[in-house]
């Protein structure tokens, strides 16, 4: 494996998806723009598993729609590459885009009971896709809708089938999304914070659906702002701040050795049960003129953080990190000594 440009990533074989130096804005009212999403670049590989992590207004979401060019409502990319099976998105035509959305990659979205039709039973739209996306005819659409129901653990297959969205619990809304997303056989399925309101217990299982669904031959893009969900499901985990890859590692080094203070902040907040210990204050891009974005909350910070924004800077084989003072591994104390991170 081996790294690549000045906005790093690793660097996978046969990448389903490869994003390359990707910027995405929206306006503001003073007629400026706004990046989320900052000179980003990552691959997934196929048949990996690989979690996007960080909180909330991190730009999570906003690139997993990009990837599916589908910058919502005034947003655009301004700048950089897509690439899904090794075409470039900005070279689809309307045709094509419509191949990979639901065809090449599958979504499923945080919020099923919004991303389903209301008045459509939802066996129906499972139908649908298969038969846009897979050329079935009405029958093999509806063997293939019950096969997609019992597969993502659906009890009495017909009967849900049959259903409309209102009449479905929220796990079984889920399972039906996740089904969905599977009927038009991607090669990548991206799901956008899954468990979002579910019980613990349905989280769990939703969890181990996807794991089960997941690796060989289709890749998994995990979207979530809680590290402890992707423990034991992924098998590399790229973290987000403020619409940059602060760090980048397989999982379990991630989790045995966080390196960037962001990482282990997050690592801590999982310890205790979730994001509401303040954390949720991302200090987006817009409101950085220069310096790293994290400064303000670091606890490691040292003067020059302040003055250059940090490059993602490869450590050993797959790891990265943005965060001169992590890779050194220690800081500067006051009465101008050093102490370890």
């Amino acid at each position: 494996m081996s790294m690549s440009d000045s906005n790093t990533s690793v660097m996978c074989p046969e990448p389903i998806l490869q994003i390359r130096d990707l910027a995405v804005e929206f306006p503001t009212p003073n007629g400026g723009w706004r990046r989320v999403v900052d000179d980003l670049s990552l691959e997934v590989a196929t048949s990996e598993r690989m979690a996007l992590v960080g909180e909330s207004g991190s730009g999570k979401s906003v690139l997993a729609l990009a990837a599916l060019g589908l910058v919502a409502g005034s947003g655009r990319i301004g700048s950089g590459r897509i690439t899904v099976g090794g075409l470039d998105l900005a070279a689809a035509d309307g045709d094509r885009l419509r191949e990979i959305r639901g065809g090449t990659i599958g979504l499923v979205f945080q919020e099923p009971s919004a991303a389903l039709n209301p008045v459509l039973r939802v066996g129906f739209q499972i139908a649908e896709t298969a038969m846009s996306h897979r050329r079935l005819d009405r029958n093999r659409a509806r063997l293939e809708t019950r096969k997609l129901l019992e597969d993502v653990a659906i009890e009495d297959a017909d009967r849900v089938a049959a259903a409309y969205p209102h009449q479905l619990s929220g796990g079984q809304l889920q399972r039906v999304m996740i089904a969905l997303a599977l009927a038009g056989s991607p090669r990548l399925l991206i799901a956008d914070e899954p468990t979002t309101a579910l019980d613990v217990l349905t989280q769990v299982q939703i969890l181990d659906l996807l794991r089960s669904l997941t690796g060989d031959p289709m890749a998994l893009l995990l979207i979530s702002h809680d590290l402890a969900v992707v423990s034991g499901l992924v098998d590399r985990v790229v973290v987000m701040y403020a619409g940059q890859v602060i760090e980048q590692a397989p999982t379990a080094e991630l989790f045995g050795r966080p390196l960037h203070p962001y990482t282990r902040q997050l690592l801590d907040a999982a310890a205790d049960g979730g994001l509401d210990r303040g954390l949720n204050r991302i200090h987006g891009p817009e409101g950085v003129s220069r310096g790293c974005r994290f400064a303000a909350r670091c606890p490691i910070s040292e003067p020059q953080c302040l003055t250059g924004e940090p490059t993602l800077a490869i450590i050993g084989d797959c790891r990265a990190v943005r965060c001169p003072v992590a890779v050194r591994g220690t800081v500067t104390t006051a009465d101008g000594g050093t102490r370890d991170v």
